[in-house]
């Protein structure tokens, strides 16, 4: 169908997996896990954006319609009777049809190949901040703090991000750059300005595997940011970048976290223990059979 275009995006800052897309005219289905959507009308289709609709982040392009899984169909938000109902009816569902059609695909190829990383005083990559699928959308935030949990999980946070701060300084060099198809970055702006007048070019090798340096100055940072791997180990199993070395290594830590996997497990683009994971499902079933 023309106009239709789908594919993953990751959730960053804090990490917490990929989001998959389905665009088609003007309108979007975004989920987290594969099975449930959150439905989204492009403004341009209304007569003006409502507040009480506006997506976080997205306010001035779309506006939530509903959700939308396999098992519970359609549930719309009531909608205000200035919207161009039968008009958001016939958009809506012919994304439900094309969604029945391409959720056999999942997960979808990555599109956000630009990110912004904080870099240490050696503007060596430390911990990636944000991405984005369009150039135009790129520009270098006031705020670079990292979260690596919710906001409201202050004790993990703090802990992980003294350890940040004493890594990369009070003011912290940042860029943003384009990955190529050899995952070599190029810098498009860059914090200070004079870094990308002196550094065009990162080599992929500078690139931390998973999106955060993971060799530190004391044993102590060491195990807090292996705990914290650990702990996103589910989430991170959805990235499509992974080694299979890293790949089996995350399978085993995510053995501890079964209600993550069995949320997470529909996105994951490769599994190399398939027994594991099996393992990990039945685990996961036989809690929630207890609840």
């Amino acid at each position: 169908m023309p106009n239709l275009r789908h594919y993953s995006i990751r959730k960053l800052n804090p990490f917490s997996g990929t989001a998959q897309v389905v665009e088609l005219e003007n309108t979007r289905a975004i989920s987290s896990d594969g099975l449930n959507w959150q439905l989204q009308i492009s403004n341009e289709i209304v007569h003006k954006p409502w507040s009480e609709l506006r997506v976080y982040g997205q306010s001035d392009q779309y506006l939530k319609y509903g959700s939308w899984s396999k098992s519970s169909g359609l549930v719309a938000l009531p909608v205000h009777p200035t919207l161009y109902q039968d008009n958001i009816e016939q958009n809506i569902h012919s994304l439900t049809t094309e969604l029945l059609a391409v959720i056999p695909m999942l997960p979808f190829h990555p599109r956000d190949k630009y990110e912004l990383w904080l870099l240490d005083p050696k503007h060596k990559p430390i911990v990636l901040l944000k991405s984005s699928i369009d150039h135009r959308a790129l520009s270098l935030p006031q705020n670079t703090t990292w979260y690596p949990f919710d906001i409201e999980d202050s004790g993990s946070n703090a802990e992980l991000s003294r350890i940040m701060q004493k890594r990369l300084g009070t003011h912290p060099a940042c860029v943003w750059l384009k990955r190529d198809e050899h995952k070599n970055g190029n810098l498009i702006l860059s914090r200070p300005k004079q870094l990308i007048k002196n550094h065009s070019f990162i080599s992929c090798k500078h690139f931390p595997e998973l999106m955060l340096a993971s060799r530190w100055d004391s044993d102590t940072a060491n195990n807090l940011v292996a705990n914290y791997i650990s702990s996103q180990s589910p989430k991170l199993l959805t990235l499509d970048t992974l080694s299979d070395k890293t790949r089996k290594k995350l399978e085993v830590c995510a053995e501890h976290y079964p209600d993550l996997v069995e949320k997470f497990h529909r996105l994951y683009p490769k599994v190399m223990d398939s027994v594991l994971l099996k393992k990990i499902l039945v685990e996961a079933r036989m809690r929630k059979a207890l609840i």
